[in-house]
């Protein structure tokens, strides 16, 4: 589950101090109220984090601006002024020492490894149950990098797909038929219908609709 990586330090953005500071980036007010009293039991040997709070990309990068010692960044992807990506970026070009980590409500494929591939110290969904976010948040505020569980299940599945396979599964998401996917490909009708037998298999699904759905859920369409 976890991809530990890094010196160990923990020592963060601000490198010093007795307390985690902590800035929580999220639109919905109960959401941060709630993280915020589950991220007391963070360092239960120490001083409870301090914590900001931002609604918006805007005021998020006012306070990284402004405060630039914190030790670790909550990042929501939806955000009503801009994507969470911009805050992503931004704090990768201006203050790469700080780890970031995305706890957003997408669980998709594609989404997740965006974020990962961007910077991001972990990714989090908003559905991740307390027991797991905790230890999880240990890990990157050590040094390592958090997957979630999801990512490690799908992603094996998606590299068995071969290119053929991945325009089959796209023809068959844009509703061609066997015959006219095999007509795209330069095709005949059974190796169309080998190549969705695979596709079928590879992400266990049991009807067209099924594979899309799932490919779809997977961010791969």
């Amino acid at each position: 589950m976890h991809d530990v990586a890094g010196d160990g330090s923990g020592m963060g953005c601000s490198g010093e101090g007795v307390h985690l500071k902590i800035l929580i980036v999220d639109d919905h007010e109960l959401f941060r109220d709630g993280l915020s009293l589950t991220l007391a039991t963070l360092t239960p040997s120490e001083a409870p984090p301090a914590i900001s709070h931002a609604g918006c990309a805007d005021k998020a990068i006012a306070l990284l601006e402004q405060h630039d010692a914190f030790d670790l960044i909550l990042l929501d992807l939806s955000l009503p002024d801009t994507h969470g990506m911009k805050v992503l970026k931004w704090t990768q070009e201006k203050m790469q020492e700080c780890p970031v980590v995305i706890i957003s409500a997408t669980e998709k494929h594609g989404e997740i490894m965006r974020a990962l591939d961007a910077g991001a110290s972990g990714f989090i969904p908003k559905s991740t149950p307390t027991d797991v976010l905790i230890p999880a948040l240990q890990v990157v505020l050590s040094g390592g990098r958090y997957l979630p569980p999801q990512l490690l299940a799908t992603a094996p599945r998606i590299e068995y797909l071969t290119d053929r396979q991945m325009e089959v599964l796209q023809h068959m998401n844009d509703g061609m038929s066997n015959k006219m996917i095999a007509r795209e490909l330069a095709l005949s009708e059974s190796t169309v219908k080998a190549h969705i037998r695979k596709v079928f298999s590879v992400l266990q699904a049991k009807s067209r609709s099924h594979a899309i759905s799932i490919a779809t859920q997977l961010g791969i369409l």
